[in-house]
Formats: C-alpha cells, sequence, structure tokens
C-alpha cells in the first residue's frame, strides 16, 4: 500500500525496464554503432549507412536499430562486394591483390572487438541481474501465496473435533440443567 506499492514487484520491475534499463542499454547500442559507422567513414568508406544517408551525430537515438550497410557494397541490394576490397566509389573491380583498403577497414575495426566484447557483458549482466531478480521476487510471491492461503483455508479435521468438543459440552450442559430441574422439582413436592 501507500509508495511501497510501486517499488516492489513485477509492476517496479516492469517501470524500471521502461525508464532505465532499455534506454540505457538501447543507448549504448547506439552509440557503438555511431561510433562503428564512425570508424569506417574515418578509414574514407561509408559502409554503415542511417538509412541510406550518412550518419548524422546530431541523430544517434535509435541508430543501431536503423543502421544498414551500404547498398553498394551489400550483394543482396543490388551492390558489389569487390568494392569491400577496391572501395564503395570504385566504378570497376580492381585487382584481386590490392589489399589497402581491406588493411584500412580492418584496422579501423581493431578497437571495436574489446568495445563489442562489453556492450555484451552489460547486456548479459542487466539480464543475468534481472533474472535473478525475478527469481527472487517469484519466490517471494509463492511462499506468501502460500502463507496467506495457509491462513484463510479452513482446516476440515481440526473445525470437526472443536464442533464435536462443542456438542458433548452442550450435552453436559444440558443434562446437569435437566438435573437441576428435578431436583427443583422434587424440592417443590415436599
Amino acid at each position: 500500500s501507500g509508495v511501497h506499492a510501486l517499488t516492489g514487484g513485477r509492476l517496479a520491475a516492469n517501470i524500471d525496464l521502461r525508464d532505465n534499463q532499455i534506454p540505457q542499454q538501447a543507448a549504448s547500442l547506439d552509440d557503438f554503432a555511431f561510433d562503428l559507422a564512425s570508424a569506417f567513414d574515418g578509414a574514407g568508406e561509408p559502409l554503415l549507412l542511417d538509412g541510406l544517408y550518412a550518419v548524422d551525430p546530431l541523430n544517434k537515438t535509435g541508430l543501431a536499430e536503423r543502421i544498414i550497410v551500404n547498398p553498394l557494397v551489400d550483394p543482396a541490394r543490388g551492390g558489389q562486394a569487390s568494392r569491400l576490397r577496391d572501395g564503395v566509389a570504385a566504378a570497376v573491380p580492381g585487382a584481386p591483390g590490392n589489399d589497402t583498403v581491406l588493411t584500412n577497414l580492418t584496422n579501423a575495426l581493431a578497437p571495436f572487438a574489446d568495445r563489442l566484447g562489453e556492450v555484451i557483458s552489460e547486456a548479459s549482466s542487466a539480464s543475468f541481474r534481472a533474472s535473478r531478480i525475478h527469481t527472487g521476487n517469484t519466490a517471494r510471491e509463492v511462499s506468501l501465496v502460500e502463507a496467506d492461503t495457509a491462513h484463510s483455508a479452513v482446516d476440515l479435521d481440526n473445525e470437526l473435533q472443536s464442533l464435536l468438543q462443542i456438542e458433548q459440552a452442550y450435552a453436559a450442559n444440558a443434562r446437569v440443567i435437566q438435573t437441576i430441574n428435578d431436583m427443583f422439582d422434587i424440592l417443590s413436592r415436599i
């Protein structure tokens, strides 16, 4: 009741997810996506785009959801994979042994291996913490339901035993009253 109604349990957990956990993880993924796209841009190759446009530092919110591989490089969108080796702006395929652009892209990706591990680790830790809290809350809920059931449940054996004791006490009291009535009758006849 009161303030505590929203500070524990399923409703509070959902509010915390909506207001804190999910926005923090989304912002972390958006930052990662922006930094990755910026690293490729810095290497001279716009491999990742925000829709069909260059990534905008003022529009990072939701970028991880919108980011795509440049269609000029993506064979599924009519692009040519050889442009990874030759450069996004290459008009014709270059020599197969030329690895200058690939080396630049590999160097641009190098710092992101550890960073991706951190992003995944952070999300996994948050998920594990939430799972632990959920398990604990579920256990508390089960014990509270059991306690409530035990408190409000009727124990028929005890109730029948009490009823029999009351019936026996009533019968004994009825005999005492009958005996007293018989004594008054005898006294009144004397």
